[in-house]
């Protein structure tokens, strides 16, 4: 009995800790900003124009060098969106893609998360800086 116990309370705690089966949009969009937020540092510290693609299936960064655009070491060639999840901007559908120069600077923009009837916004000011601005 003492052992049933005890294995119960073990598979509680177990069930418990254990991480949600599908991430949050407000951590998939805490994900994207922070991986433009670093495209904007690459740019700064490399002194070379840096993109990100976005597709309907998720996006991707890019380093401007000699021979084009390459994907910079120890970075995915592709970061999947989460099922279910959509993508819009300003300037209409997808494939976009947002680009730091040398500098840092960017055309402004607010990119918008969708899933499941919920929203989540990240805004890009021109002078590059990356926020997690307000749902619309």
């Amino acid at each position: 009995m003492v052992t049933l116990m005890i294995v119960g309370l073990a598979s509680a705690l177990v069930v418990l800790t254990a991480p949600p089966g599908a991430p949050s949009l407000e951590k998939e969009a805490d994900r994207l900003a922070t991986r433009l937020a670093a495209a904007r540092d690459l740019a700064l510290i490399e002194n070379r124009t840096v993109l990100i693609d976005l597709t309907d299936e998720g996006y991707a960064q890019r380093i401007r060098s000699f021979n084009g655009w390459v994907t910079p070491a120890n970075t995915p060639a592709l970061s999947n969106w989460e099922a279910g999840t959509t993508v819009s901007h300003p300037s209409g559908r997808l494939p976009a893609a947002i680009t730091f120069d040398a500098i840092g600077l960017t055309e402004p923009t607010t990119l918008t998360l969708i899933r499941d009837g919920r929203t989540a916004a990240i805004d890009i000011n021109a002078a590059g800086l990356v926020t997690r601005g307000p749902a619309p």
